[in-house]
């Protein structure tokens, strides 16, 4: 068949028709909708219209798809920001209450609460508390200045130790409000009482609490405890029984009872404790605490007998004695 322009024509068209579309030739979806005027929509054809409509909601599921990860990206963002936040601030928060609930109280720097006297009254050394970690400040013994100091350790559960205490309270009192002599008192916990029972502890702490609250109360306490002690019918104190006893001294202080009920001191007792029974009693010619009483004159220890008040008095004097004497041989 011969060929003619018009057949030459219509193959190349069909030829044209069935070329494949490359990547170029398909039109790129704009990433806005190009907005027409009402003039030029109308100009449109009903397939351009159709056509048109659909790219504009593509773009739009477009744009509201990019919204949500976005969204959601912010949102998990935010959360484990405020996650990391809460758990930073509860990590903070946690440490800040252990803390304080290993750190002493105040006015027992030393781990004992110090009294002198002006020549009319006894009033306590005030001191920092000791902080979680921080080791005691052991009271300094001047041996030449003429006042004996005594240290006693004692355990409110124990009976040795409510018996000297009621037998030098008296004597003790008169001296040391006239300023004859200092006093220490360290409570301690070392007697293991009724099952289920922690009184050496509970006991300790509430001295501690006085130290902390009321600590002009503490010899009145320290008394009221030995005589509790010494009782016939005696039975460890219960928390309620404990807070009686110290309004009964005259004591009535809201934050006081809550620290005695929580043993908000039990940590600090325990390693008070465990600093004199393993480590050594400091600034003493004695090694461990071993067992209490223990009465300190200076460096040297008590020997006579719990209820011999006269002992006593004679330990006192000796030690006074033996100071003089230091002096003398300074001058």
């Amino acid at each position: 068949m011969a060929l003619t322009a018009r057949t030459l024509t219509a193959s190349s068209e069909l030829r044209l028709t069935k070329r494949p579309a490359t990547a170029s030739s398909i039109p790129l979806m704009p990433e806005r909708e190009t907005p027409l005027s009402r003039k030029q929509r109308r100009k449109l054809s009903k397939r351009e219209q159709i056509q048109r409509s659909r790219e504009g909601a593509a773009i739009k599921r477009a744009r509201l798809r990019r919204q949500r990860i976005r969204n959601r990206i912010l949102l998990i963002s935010g959360v484990a920001a405020a996650t990391a936040l809460i758990a930073v601030a509860g990590t903070a928060a946690v440490n800040a209450n252990a803390r304080e609930a290993a750190a002493g109280p105040e006015n027992m720097a030393s781990d004992g609460i110090l009294f002198t006297g002006d020549g009319t009254t006894a009033s306590v050394v005030s001191t920092a508390r000791l902080e979680a970690g921080e080791s005691p400040h052991p009271t300094a013994i001047d041996e030449t200045d003429g006042i004996p100091a005594l240290t006693l350790y004692v355990d409110f559960a124990d009976k040795d130790s409510a018996t000297l205490i009621s037998t030098i309270s008296d004597t003790l009192t008169q001296w040391l409000d006239a300023g004859y002599l200092s006093f220490e008192i360290h409570p301690v916990a070392m007697i293991d009482t009724a099952p289920a029972d922690d009184y050496s502890i509970r006991s300790a702490n509430l001295i501690a609490c006085m130290a902390q609250y009321q600590p002009d109360g503490v010899l009145d306490v320290v008394t009221a405890l030995a005589s509790a002690r010494l009782e016939d019918a005696y039975q460890p104190l219960t928390d309620d029984e404990l807070v009686m006893l110290v309004r009964n001294a005259g004591y009535v202080d809201d934050d006081l009872e809550s620290c005695i009920t929580s043993v908000r001191f039990r940590q600090w007792v325990e390693k008070a404790t465990s600093r004199v029974t393993e480590g050594g009693v400091p600034l003493s010619d004695v090694g461990t605490l071993e067992s209490t009483p223990l009465l300190l004159g200076d460096r040297t220890a008590y020997t006579g007998e719990v209820d011999d008040a006269d002992a006593f008095s004679s330990f006192v004097v000796e030690v006074y004695e033996s100071e003089a004497g230091t002096t003398d041989d300074a001058e």
